[in-house]
């Protein structure tokens, strides 16, 4: 066995270690559809959005799983942007506060609001989003979802039917008991068939070596 067969197989048992050790699994759990939405407005430095979103918002997600991460649907006007926005989130002595770059918002896509606390999905919480230091023409927006059972105030006006553009995503620590289980075991099968690919590469070389090699020297 030479040392290249040799390294190879080293450091193709710390890669098979590293693919077992504990990850966080992302799970989106609710997500709002794209057939009724609306722009909530220019976030400007004097705009003002508010909502309270009910308990009922998050029925169905998995109790013993944390939901430690919101997401919200910005839109760039297909521009750049200037400006900064706030958003605010409160749910009894949980709060949270970020500061967004809207220069640096990606258009018509969710961006991921996480949290050191996990949300009791058992109880209402509000979300607030606000403008810095927008200009119009020049600031972002965030976008609105019909809801029946929903209302978002924007600078003042309650807006019935309408909150906002909100998604949830629960996590979890997958170990090693729970790769079983992962995506019905799918993981798990993909997992040992590239164990033994590779097991197949390595002993390749390793039954070439084994056969005599005939010399192709002139004979006596």
């Amino acid at each position: 066995m030479d040392r290249t067969t040799v390294t190879m197989g080293v450091l193709f048992l710390l890669a098979a270690g590293w693919l077992v050790m504990p990850f966080q699994s992302h799970r989106v759990v609710h997500s709002p559809g794209l057939d009724r939405n609306r722009p909530a407005g220019h976030i400007t430095a004097d705009f003002a959005l508010v909502e309270t979103v009910p308990a009922s918002f998050m029925a169905g997600l998995d109790p013993e799983v944390e939901v430690d991460c919101i997401a919200l649907r910005f839109a760039t006007y297909m521009r750049r942007n200037q400006g900064r926005i706030d958003v605010t989130f409160g749910q009894g002595d949980l709060g949270h506060r970020w500061r967004l770059d809207a220069s640096k918002l990606p258009d018509n896509t969710y961006v991921d609001l996480c949290l050191d606390q996990a949300i009791d999905s058992g109880k209402e919480f509000w979300i607030g989003v606000s403008g810095v230091d927008g200009e119009r023409d020049r600031s972002a927006t965030v976008w609105l979802s019909a809801s029946r059972d929903r209302e978002v105030a924007v600078n003042g006006r309650a807006m019935p039917g309408w909150g906002l553009a909100l998604r949830l995503t629960q996590s979890r620590q997958v170990r090693l008991p729970q790769l079983l289980h992962l995506n019905h075991g799918v993981f798990v099968a993909g997992f040992l068939i590239s164990i033994a690919l590779g097991l197949l590469v390595l002993l390749c070389p390793l039954r070439s070596a084994s056969h005599p090699r005939i010399s192709d020297g002139s004979l006596p």
